[in-house]
């Protein structure tokens, strides 16, 4: 895979950081001031911490498109894709960045659409040179703006310049899951809610 480009929405680093600060502050207290009377209740407390961690960070810190110039790689909190691009039949944003191929249709977590009301704030200034198809029309999640616009034409130019090499035509696709997070995360959760069903 050739001239690599990481795609991750750097907010994730904010939210992720605010989660990890309330949970820590949390952890910290509870260690602080032990209550042995307690002890299911504060364990639950840790618990359910870790596992709001965990998901933070699989959601906004693992998730990440990489382009290349044979394909894109997708990395989803729970599961992996390698596309190369004439696999790919479609890119759109009408729900979430999604990659279609002739199998299926691959979700992208790293690049959210905005909300509705995005596209009052759309400014023609935006779309220049931008290909707006044969419409002439923008959904909001295809403004340069935000997560799913900027990871789309990233998309777009990379088929584009693929297309004009068809000896790089390779057809590989794969798919992992991330089993170590499904189960660690399973397991942080399951004893959470053990140790607060036994506190009550």
């Amino acid at each position: 895979m050739n001239n690599p480009q990481d795609f991750r929405p750097k907010s994730g680093y904010f939210f992720a950081g605010i989660t990890f600060l309330i949970c820590g502050v949390i952890v910290i207290e509870i260690i602080r001031t032990p209550n042995f009377q307690s002890f299911q209740s504060n364990a639950a407390t840790i618990l359910w911490s870790a596992t709001a961690c965990a998901l933070v960070y699989l959601v906004f810190l693992r998730t990440k498109i990489t382009f290349f110039d044979e394909g894109v790689r997708i990395i989803n909190p729970f599961d992996e894709f390698n596309l190369s691009w004439d696999q790919v039949v479609e890119v759109d944003t009408k729900w979430s960045l999604t990659f279609k191929t002739t199998s299926r249709e691959i979700s992208v977590w790293a690049a959210p659409i905005p909300g509705r009301h995005h596209a009052r704030t759309i400014h023609e200034t935006e779309l220049r040179g931008i290909d707006a198809g044969s419409t002439g029309y923008l959904h909001p999640g295809e403004s340069p703006k935000t997560h799913s616009g900027s990871a789309l034409h990233m998309a777009k130019r990379r088929i584009k310049n693929f297309n004009k090499l068809a000896s790089q035509q390779n057809s590989v696709m794969s798919h992992t899951w991330n089993w170590r997070a499904i189960v660690i995360t399973s397991t942080l959760a399951i004893l959470a809610m053990c140790f607060t069903i036994i506190h009550l």
